[in-house]
């Protein structure tokens, strides 16, 4: 059960708490509801930016060629609509999980500079090199 006075980041692809849970919204296909992920299943987060995915490896829902599930982002698609894959890349982060045979999620995120601060002081662990804007 989550409590919405532990939120530190919230947008509409995901939210993190501070009691130790991570919320993927749009996550399970076809019904777009959410999954809640607890911090001791997450390995690493990493922006899109530093380990970039190719648009053959990007999927807008489900289960893309590189072996990430996808969050539910229709806008992930507007590489088809000449948004470059780079712009793409800068708006999304990938959570390595220690589960299962699909271990990477991708899921966009609206403000990845907070996001990635806030989870960081949470104690997950960010693989961050380059500056994320």
């Amino acid at each position: 059960m989550t409590n919405t006075s532990d939120i530190v980041y919230e947008d509409k692809f995901l939210t993190l708490h501070s009691n130790g849970l991570l919320v993927l919204h749009g996550y399970w296909f076809p019904l777009g509801t959410s999954r809640n992920l607890s911090f001791l299943e997450i390995e690493s987060i990493t922006p899109a930016i530093e380990s970039p995915v190719s648009a053959f490896g990007m999927k807008a829902w489900g289960m893309g060629l590189a072996w990430i599930w996808w969050t539910l982002d229709w806008g992930r698609t507007g590489r088809l609509v000449g948004e470059g894959m780079d712009a793409i890349n800068r708006r999304t982060i990938l959570v390595k999980t220690k589960e299962g045979w699909i271990q990477t999620i991708g899921t966009s995120c609206e403000n990845v500079k907070e996001f990635l601060k806030e989870a960081e002081k949470l104690g997950l662990n960010v693989v961050q090199r380059n500056h994320v804007d």
